[in-house]
This record gives C-alpha cells, structure tokens and sequence, in this order.
C-alpha cells in the first residue's frame, strides 16, 4: 500500500499529513516533522489547500477521504462530531448521549484523545458541561479553534 506525505504552514504551526490510496489516515500538528515522516509531496487529494482555507476563513468542512480507525464507540464519536456545525459545540455528554451511552462522557473524552484526524473529525467542538473547557479540552489549539469558528465558550 502506497503512503503520501504532505505538510503546510497554519497559525498553530506546521501541519503533517499522511494518506494512502484509500484517503487521509493522519494529520498531525508539530513543530518539527515527525521522525517517521517523508515529506514528498505526493499527496492524492486537495487536504492542504482545504486546511489553508480552513485557517483563512473561507472553508468550514474539510471533505476528502479518509480512513476511521478505531472500535466501534470511538467511530460512533467520530461520526457524530462530525455532525457538529462550524461555530457551534457539544459537550461529551451531549456526545455519548447521540451515541447510544448516557454517562459515557469520559469514553467520548477518551475517543476525542485518540482521534487522528483532527479538522476532518473536529474534536476542538467537544467541550465540557457547562460549555466549560477545562483540563486537556484546554489546549491552545482547541480554544485558537473555537474562537476562529467564533463558538461560544466559558473563557477560564
């Protein structure tokens, strides 16, 4: 099975992305380039233009292809994040709620903590009760998105 590399330039710095004939299996933010990782530019699809726009404003979906991996609850999050509007956000609970396991918030945290795909599944509209960030959900990144989608949140 081929694997293509890519990476572009973004706000929060470098952006690395892996795909295979099948679409995109990884998009990784680094500030250096991962050591099992060869830029060579052969991507397959147009992902890096789409994230550019993504970060300019003009684009609020990334759609190509991509792979899902994972069990089936972690899928099930996936696919239910990606339901969630540009500018808008759910809490875990709200999460496991659509996906059939009330109380399962910390299993949606858990799926959000191992998704590889990050823009195409946006994670960053998964925020805490309360439309609280806290702990992990905090990151720089997750709040650099929420404010450029303009999503309300409780500023810590």
């Amino acid at each position: 099975m081929s694997t293509y590399f890519g990476q572009t330039t973004t706000p929060l710095g470098d952006v690395y992305v892996t795909e295979n004939q099948y679409g995109v299996t990884s998009i990784r933010f680094s500030e250096a380039p991962p050591l099992d990782l060869r830029i060579d530019g052969g991507l397959q699809t147009d992902i890096l233009s789409q994230i550019r726009a993504y970060f300019g404003g003009s684009r609020h979906i990334i759609e190509v292809p991509f792979q899902l991996e994972g069990p089936p609850f972690y899928r099930r999050v996936y696919e239910a994040v990606r339901r969630i509007p540009y500018g808008e956000a759910r809490s875990y609970g709200e999460i496991a709620l659509i996906c059939g396991r009330p109380g399962a918030a910390r299993a949606v945290g858990s799926a959000m903590s191992h998704c590889r795909l990050p823009l195409i599944i946006p994670c960053h509209r998964v925020i805490g009760a309360g439309r609280r960030l806290g702990g992990y959900s905090s990151s720089r990144m997750k709040r650099f998105l929420l404010d450029l989608e303009g999503t309300d949140y409780v500023r810590d």
